[in-house]
């Protein structure tokens, strides 16, 4: 920081010394070079404290005012100043070390972005994912568990289990036998209760004649002698010793009746964790104690059927202390992130023109999902016919292993998926100072590779999707007709259908908007989405009032859980 300072300090009372520094020391020269990158990023770096910045900032950035005057204030500089970064990040770019003055360009900086109609072909289209056929699971109480951290445990080698709804093998496990087992033990438990009541019946009637028989012996109390003259001490503890023993007696019974052994329950023990119908982990290797067999069961294969339960015993194995809720399958996940249900996804394909093939067949590209906020790279082949079939290969940016559930139905990006599309008609637009436009449509299908509809047997999953991309017509006097590209005019922008307020009505060219009620606030959202890179649009406004009116940029709602909130003013 200080040495800006004062570097900064001398180039403003001699401008002069900037030539005399860069041309004998190169890493001077290369530092300034890419000076204003790195005042870029810095700032960058702070942009969440502006209008505040600290004193680093402050130096960098005069120290970059004070170069750029010396370069001005120098007739002839020895010093090029570029600003090489991405415009995301942003992040820094490498120089070259043959010419250090001179920061090499990637592919974003050589212009796709900023100047996207020089050596970039710009489409833009939708994706309209269409309804899955199946039925919808319902939702899994373990999500709910899982936020709170109390979710179900991974069923792993040596848990124990037992059969589950979903069960189907017979008596594999035992139950036959611990259901035999334990009628045997209610029939004996049963004829010991009716054999106990009886001898209870029995004793209770052999003591009844005991003292009725003690009762006729006993002589008159009217004709005996003084009681305290003629008693013996030990006469009081005989009588009484029967009823000791009879009391005895009943307390040996009651011991004896709860000795009652319950039977052990069908359970077994998980050996491993098995693939089912080619689905990692959707299945257990299970063996049971009863019947000492072991084979494989499912556990959320065929579309979520469970043959087992996850359970925990005491140590006798009579008896389940808790039983564990069964997790959240695949196709719940995919279904509580939007998988299988109708969406309009909005796209951009931008066709690089500098990879055009020699013989003009194929080139590379582009194609970025906003809704995702990822570009994947794509290879295009265009075909005589005027049909293009678009390949995608990898995520370029963006999350390539999460939020991908509403295309794909998993979290990671699906590389290979191919859509083929044809020009369809050629749209003329209501303003003839706007060029035409031609409309490509195609559509492709895929299996979901870890997804099964379990309504219909564990079957596969089939998803269907349809795009649609306009690009703006080829002049009619081209002396290359087989061009694939047309001219370098964007397709419009207008608004989109499905996301506006109420209060907001669209024309039918959905290129004007008219507000229809003065109360509350509303939004309307165009039909193109950007990720990330420097954009330029014009808006005209025939009629508001001021303050009425803002323009910007906002996050699109998803729309999954329920209908966006657009009765209100969103973003930036």
């Amino acid at each position: 920081m200080v040495s800006a300072f004062t570097a900064a300090g001398i180039l403003s009372i001699c401008p002069q010394a900037l030539t005399y520094a860069t041309s004998r020391t190169p890493t001077i020269a290369r530092y300034f070079g890419g000076l204003e990158s790195k005042v870029l990023r810095r700032t960058w770096a702070e942009r969440a404290a502006v209008p505040v910045v600290s004193k680093y900032s402050q130096a960098l950035i005069e120290l970059l005012a004070s170069v750029k005057r010396a370069v001005r204030v120098l007739s002839s500089p020895s010093l090029s100043i570029s600003t090489d970064v991405d415009t995301s990040t942003p992040n820094p770019s490498t120089c070259t070390i043959d010419n250090p003055r001179k920061c090499a360009k990637n592919w974003e900086c050589s212009e796709g972005w900023v100047i996207s109609n020089e050596t970039w072909e710009i489409w833009t289209g939708t994706v309209e994912l269409m309804d899955v056929d199946w039925i919808t699971p319902a939702r899994s109480s373990a999500h709910t568990l899982m936020d709170s951290g109390e979710g179900p445990p991974m069923l792993r080698e040596s848990c124990t289990v037992m059969r589950g709804v979903d069960w189907d093998s017979g008596n594999e496990d035992g139950k036959d036998i611990y259901e035999q087992d334990k009628l045997e033990k209610e029939k004996r438990k049963l004829a010991a209760e009716t054999e106990e009541k009886a001898r209870s019946a029995e004793q209770e009637r052999q003591n009844e004649i005991e003292r009725a028989h003690r009762a006729a012996i006993e002589p008159d109390p009217a004709s005996e002698d003084d009681p305290a003259e003629s008693s013996d001490p030990n006469s009081e503890a005989k009588d009484l010793k029967p009823e000791v023993e009879l009391d005895q007696t009943d307390d040996k019974a009651k011991r004896k009746k709860k000795k009652t052994f319950s039977s052990k329950l069908p359970l077994g023990t998980v050996l491993s964790i098995e693939p089912w119908k080619g689905i990692p982990a959707m299945a257990r290797r299970v063996r049971w104690h009863l019947t000492d067999k072991e084979a494989i069961y499912r556990y959320g294969g065929d579309g979520g059927r469970f043959d087992l339960f996850h359970v925990e015993t005491n140590e006798k194995e009579t008896r389940v202390k808790k039983k564990h809720p069964v997790p959240e399958t695949h196709e719940q996940c995919a279904s509580r992130c939007g998988f299988g249900t109708k969406r309009m996804l909005s796209i951009i394909l931008r066709l690089n023109k500098e990879s055009l093939s020699t013989d003009q067949t194929a080139c590379d590209g582009i194609l970025e999902w906003p809704d995702f906020g990822a570009g994947v790279r794509v290879e295009c082949i265009f075909y005589s016919d005027g049909a293009i079939s678009i390949t995608e290969r990898e995520v370029l940016y963006g999350s390539k292993d999460s939020g991908w559930e509403p295309r794909f139905g998993q979290p990671s990006f699906v590389s290979g998926q191919t859509m083929v599309i044809s020009p369809t008609r050629n749209s003329k637009t209501c303003d003839d100072s706007l060029p035409a436009y031609d409309e490509l449509l195609g559509s492709n299908s895929f299996l979901v590779k870890h997804l099964r509809n379990k309504e219909d047997g564990g079957g596969p999953i089939r998803v269907t999707s349809e795009m649609r991309i306009r690009r703006a017509t080829q002049n009619a006097g081209d002396s290359k007709p087989s061009c694939p590209f047309s001219s370098s005019q964007l397709p419009p922008i207008c608004f989109d259908p499905y996301f506006h307020a109420s209060s907001l009505t669209l024309s039918k060219d959905m290129k004007s908007v008219t507000c229809t009620n003065s109360e509350g606030r509303g939004v309307a959202f165009g039909n193109v989405g950007f990720t990330k890179g420097v954009h330029y649009w014009e808006v005209k406004l025939e009629k508001a009032e001021i303050g009425s009116v803002y323009i910007g940029v906002a996050e699109k709602p998803s729309g999954l859980d329920s209908q966006p909130k657009l009765n209100r003013w969103l973003g930036w």
